[in-house]
């Protein structure tokens, strides 16, 4: 079975408390390898802290890492979406960061809602043989 969005934010999204430091928040970045991550009380997200945030936001008007609250840089004006399209895309294969390798837009999907879409593996592409029922 393919592993869906919903499956990931249920085994749990790495969040930032909003008194952490900056100084631990970049760690966390570091550590999960992300840009941004939000920062939640409780189950309330109060917003999200990125990797820009703290070098442009912090820095730059002289917040101390040590010191500083992600709640301080942290970017409050949150924009929420919701899937509402299906696009149809090739692609070689997964890397093992769970990348697509050389990804091509084929289209738009109409027959499939966007609470069904998985990760799938990849198809090899056909070969003459297996078109023409095998070699000769």
């Amino acid at each position: 079975m393919a592993t869906t969005v919903g499956d990931i934010i249920r085994r749990g999204l790495p969040v930032l408390a909003p008194d952490e430091t900056r100084l631990e928040a970049a760690h966390r970045l570091n550590y999960e390898g992300m840009a941004a991550l939000p920062a939640c009380d409780g189950e309330r997200v109060l917003g999200t802290l990125s990797d820009r945030d703290i070098t442009l936001r912090a820095v730059a008007t002289g917040l101390d890492p040590d010191t500083t609250q992600v709640q301080q840089p942290m970017r409050t004006d949150i924009a929420w979406s919701s899937p509402r399209l299906v696009v149809q895309v090739a692609f070689t294969e997964w890397t093992s960061d769970g990348k697509l390798r050389h990804p091509a837009l084929l289209g738009l999907r109409d027959d499939k809602p966007p609470h069904a879409v998985v990760r799938e593996p990849v198809v090899p592409p056909l070969s003459p043989g297996d078109v023409s029922g095998g070699s000769r």
